[in-house]
């Protein structure tokens, strides 16, 4: 009984509007065991997530960074950025302290930045399906 009114309370947060995933794509070049990124793109209704990557099968490393970024303005998001890095089966994963720096001022600018971005800005597509194709066909 006591978990009731959490029941009334959160499916509005987690029941509607859930976020799906349009596509992930990744544009690598493969030379001697070294595999750079040239794109890398994870599409959701909600957000959309840039990445750079570079691996070395030879030292079985790799470095990730991941970008996320709303689809339209929004008050108080965080979209904090982060790094894995490290072997293929010993990594780290971190927030760099710029990204914090960042994050922190992005979201105490928001209740004044977001209203101007809703006005001047237009919100990134909600399937970004297209650039995804793009992506996989080397063209972007």
């Amino acid at each position: 009984m006591g978990s009731e009114p959490n029941r009334r309370i959160l499916p509005s947060f987690t029941d509607e509007n859930n976020s799906v995933l349009n596509c992930v794509a990744a544009g690598v070049d493969i030379r001697d065991g070294n595999i750079k990124q040239r794109n890398m793109l994870l599409d959701t209704t909600r957000i959309q997530v840039n990445g750079k990557f570079d691996a070395s099968y030879q030292d079985r490393s790799f470095d990730l960074y991941l970008r996320p970024q709303s689809k339209k303005a929004q008050i108080f998001s965080l979209q904090t950025p982060i790094e894995v890095h490290g072997q293929f089966d010993d990594f780290d994963l971190n927030v760099p302290l710029s990204a914090i720096f960042e994050t922190s001022v992005r979201f105490t600018t928001s209740p004044v930045i977001s209203p101007i971005r809703w006005l001047i800005e237009k919100p990134l597509e909600r399937d970004g399906s297209k650039t995804c194709e793009l992506i996989w066909q080397g063209k972007q």
